[in-house]
């Protein structure tokens, strides 16, 4: 569970190395465009890539997705280990999907991420603890090695057991972009 402590260096640009469901994430408030910059340095990765974002509710998604309480009809009971693409807000930070109409949104299936998040009126982003192109981090300890605690707050938790990341498929059409 986040401290109220780590609450506000979260806010203030802090990244949060949380567990998911298949391996470790990193993740900063969405609208912290130094964080997600730092992200990107962490993992050597392009800042044309897309960022995900994880909640522990579909409304907390709304400031970032065009996203209406009538579509939540079609969403009553979110599929386990499932992310769904969603229209992009116009007032979504752009770095949070540069090159995309769309952006990611999963409500995880991992308890102490989903607590933690529970914690927080925002949603974070979540993307893979790894240098991009590398295997995914699954142990603590590792992230410990490649990750300073200085600019990372790394939580002492156990991944969860899914093998593979996230589905992901798109709100409008239905069609699967990664099973």
């Amino acid at each position: 569970m986040l401290t109220p402590r780590i609450q506000r260096k979260v806010l203030t640009g802090k990244i949060l190395i949380h567990p998911t469901e298949s391996c470790f994430g990193l993740g900063c408030h969405p609208k912290n465009i130094n964080a997600l910059k730092k992200i990107l340095i962490i993992k050597k990765r392009s800042k044309n890539k897309s960022f995900l974002l994880i909640s522990d509710k579909v409304q907390k998604f709304f400031r970032y997705v065009s996203l209406s309480e009538k579509n939540l009809q079609h969403i009553s009971d979110w599929p386990k280990h499932t992310s769904y693409l969603f229209k992009k807000n116009p007032r979504s930070p752009m770095l949070l999907s540069p090159k995309k109409e769309k952006i990611g949104c999963r409500i995880p299936d991992h308890k102490k991420i989903k607590r933690t998040l529970e914690n927080l009126n925002f949603p974070i982003t979540s993307t893979s603890a790894n240098f991009s192109g590398q295997i995914s981090l699954k142990l603590w300890r590792h992230c410990c090695r490649k990750f300073s605690s200085k600019s990372c707050i790394i939580m002492n938790e156990r991944v969860g057991n899914y093998k593979r990341p996230s589905t992901i498929i798109d709100f409008e059409t239905k069609k699967i972009i990664r099973k």
